[in-house]
């Protein structure tokens, strides 16, 4: 994964969640964030905290990388990043 601030992301992370994949229920529990909190960020009703971004990443890097790789690249290849 390249650098990026947390707005870049927040919106890859969001993306991910829009590939098909375990439910925001389950990511949630298993990344040990507050259900209703991922529900809330994840509709934009709000921004996550450094922290919490932290915890989507690690899940999304030991549990479903080929998720995360993918909303990456859809990321990129929508701002024409290479």
């Amino acid at each position: 994964m390249k650098i990026r601030t947390n707005t870049q992301l927040e919106t890859i992370l969001r993306t991910a969640f829009d590939i098909e994949g375990n439910s925001i229920k389950d990511v949630a529990k298993m990344a040990g964030i507050n259900r209703n909190t991922l529900y809330k960020w994840n509709c934009g009703a709000m921004r996550f905290s450094p922290d919490n971004i932290d915890k989507l990443l690690i899940y999304f890097q030991e549990h479903e990388p080929a998720r995360l790789d993918r909303a990456e690249k859809m990321y990129d290849a929508l701002r024409g990043i290479e």
